[in-house]
């Protein structure tokens, strides 16, 4: 196994740990939602997904759910199969990700950028890791205030 394996390997592991936590901890003190956290950030989100996910063709469910995997727990069974339609909608679009970078740099914090950043990563580890991806990556990136 490579470093760069192992490595992505380990980011997405304290991803998904650290987004399990911060959930079961919410839960537990029954703490709602903070702004950040707030539904109305989901399509926006959902969209800059949709714009990293390779489309060469149609999508299996189980990649939807891989992709949109993290929310399945956070939100009612009704809200996550519309955040799906909205995934599948979305992929058939052009996303204007720099007007999407400019809106979720002022609305989310350090954490959730870098848990985004982390998130968008990995879809493009999963898909082959185009150099073409990469710029596009790095940009948003740099945009949303991270690089």
């Amino acid at each position: 196994m490579s470093f760069q394996t192992t490595l992505e390997h380990f980011l997405r592991t304290v991803g998904r740990t650290r987004r399990s936590l911060h959930t079961l901890w919410r839960r537990v003190t029954r703490q709602q939602r903070t702004i950040t956290e707030a539904p109305n950030l989901l399509p926006t989100l959902i969209k800059v997904l949709a714009a990293f996910t390779r489309t060469d063709g149609e999508m299996l469910e189980e990649e939807i759910d891989s992709i949109l995997g993290f929310l399945r727990y956070d939100y009612p069974e009704a809200v996550y199969s519309g955040l799906r339609q909205l995934f599948r909608h979305a992929l058939e679009e052009k996303q204007d990700l720099s007007a999407m970078a400019a809106k979720l740099a002022v609305d989310l914090s350090n954490d959730r950028k870098i848990l985004l950043g982390v998130q968008l990563y990995d879809l493009i580890a999963r898909s082959g890791m185009k150099e073409e991806q990469l710029i596009v990556y790095h940009d948003f990136l740099f945009k949303l205030g991270m690089s």
